[in-house]
Parts: structure tokens; C-alpha cells; sequence
């Protein structure tokens, strides 16, 4: 998969910026640790948005496994 380090850090800033702020502003209660939750179910979310998903050309491979069990049944 190619991803770079500028997809990463936008696909987990907001999460981040939502986690840091509930630990800073907040005492610690329930409602911080919901918001700390509420902050990684963002980090994912945004990472599953954000991050682009697929293979990059170099990460392809050249024939699937059966078509390379195809080819040697044909050789046979």
C-alpha cells in the first residue's frame, strides 16, 4: 500500500487534536475517558476516509496464485 506520511497525519489530526484536548481541559472523569473514545473511534474513522487504500504499481504482484497453478497445468 502506498501511503505517505502527510495521508497519515491528516487521516489521525483530528482525532489526535479531540484526544489531546479532552486530556488537557478536561479533570478526569467519565466524560473524559468518552471523549478519549470518542477520539480514537474518530482516528479510525478518519483513517478508513482519509488514508488512500489499494496497491501502488510497485506493490503489485505479476500473477495471482492460480494463475500460476493455470500455467503449470497447461505445461504438463
Amino acid at each position: 500500500m502506498a501511503v505517505t506520511w502527510v495521508d497519515y497525519l491528516k487521516a489521525v489530526a483530528p482525532g489526535s487534536i479531540v484526544f489531546l484536548a479532552a486530556y488537557i481541559l478536561m479533570e478526569e472523569s467519565a466524560a473524559q475517558y468518552a471523549v478519549y473514545a470518542v477520539a480514537v473511534a474518530l482516528m479510525v474513522y478518519c483513517q478508513i476516509r482519509l488514508m488512500p487504500l489499494g496497491l501502488s504499481a510497485a506493490g503489485k504482484p505479476k500473477e495471482s496464485a492460480d494463475e500460476r497453478v493455470d500455467s503449470d497445468d497447461k505445461s504438463a
